[in-house]
């Protein structure tokens, strides 16, 4: 019996519902209040629930069998572990060379949205509170953003080709954190994570790779942001290690991805890819982008950071 399930119309009313819980804390004057006086761990951890993975799990219990052992929520294999390495730090150069010149267009709204902003209210010092900021503003953002939209969205939106999973994954993923001047951060990063699930047949290597990013963000753009203001020789020889550094890693995770396919073909194990819908390219496109549910997002999206904001 043929499946009258469509990604392009229902998955976009998923991330919509997220959406929204995301966008309704915001108007909540005393929740905002306890995030920033009295315990930020607490509120940034069941923010990343309400909002992330209660809407997910749902989701995941409605769709079943139909979704869920293609989730790919499996480990890597070792064999993975170089090109897991290469393209992590692959990832963590591009975004910070993107959070450059996002910084440098729209500094204010820029430095706002960080995730160092956030944490900067829970620093204070100390072994412990060092583990809770990595365990509620790293990790469990990771987790919860990584189901959603490289374990639902990506898997959904496959049965229309790899590039339109990837790149419908990484725009929604984009635009839930309501930034214009970090759109090209996590539009770049999550089609890099996209990418390592595919060649890694792993979510959970993308959860990994995002915990990662995130840590190094929290700990590192400040003094990158501190760098480019001076607008010396440091900053120059900064741009340039981070250049060159996201050349090599990116070569090196090609040459691996390469390797781990290669193995895949050696090993004769069989794809684990849905089977694309019989659709020319125009039609998937149009289903996919063209869509009334993905276009409210679209437009939640611009009325949120635009007007609203």
């Amino acid at each position: 019996m043929k499946e009258s399930f469509k990604p392009g119309i229902v998955t976009p009313i998923l991330v919509m519902f997220v959406f929204a819980l995301i966008v309704s804390v915001n108007f909540i004057p005393q929740f905002k209040s306890l995030g920033v006086s009295e315990n930020p761990y607490i509120v940034a951890i069941v923010i990343n629930i309400l909002a992330y993975a209660l809407p997910t799990a749902f989701y995941c219990i409605l769709r079943g069998r139909k979704l869920m052992p293609f989730m790919r929520f499996r480990f890597p294999k070792f064999s993975s572990l170089l090109y897991i390495f290469h393209i992590t730090v692959f990832v963590i150069c591009g975004v910070a060379l993107l959070s450059v010149l996002g910084y440098k267009m729209a500094p204010e709204a820029f430095s706002g949205t960080s995730i160092t902003s956030s944490a900067s209210f829970a620093m204070s010092g100390g072994f412990f509170n060092e583990v809770y900021i990595i365990f509620a503003f790293a990790l469990i953002p990771a987790f919860a953003e990584e189901v959603l939209f490289r374990g639902v969205v990506l898997t959904e939106y496959e049965q229309s080709g790899v590039i339109f999973a990837s790149v419908m994954s990484a725009l929604m993923f984009a635009m839930s954190h309501f930034s214009l001047p970090r759109l090209p951060v996590y539009i770049f990063s999550g089609l890099v994570l996209s990418a390592a699930v595919f060649a890694t047949r792993s979510l959970i290597t993308a959860i990994l790779i995002h915990a990662v990013n995130n840590i190094a963000v929290i700990y590192s753009e400040r003094f990158i942001l501190k760098i480019i203001d001076r607008e010396n020789e440091s900053t120059v020889l900064m741009l340039v290690i981070l250049g060159v550094v996201l050349i090599i890693s990116g070569m090196l995770s090609c040459f691996e991805a390469r390797r781990i396919y290669s193995g895949y073909s050696e090993a004769n194990e069989p794809t684990d890819r849905r089977t694309v819908k019989k659709q020319g390219f125009f039609m998937r496109f149009a289903e996919n982008f063209v869509s009334p549910t993905f276009l409210a997002l679209i437009i939640i999206f611009i009325l949120f950071t635009v007007v609203i904001k």
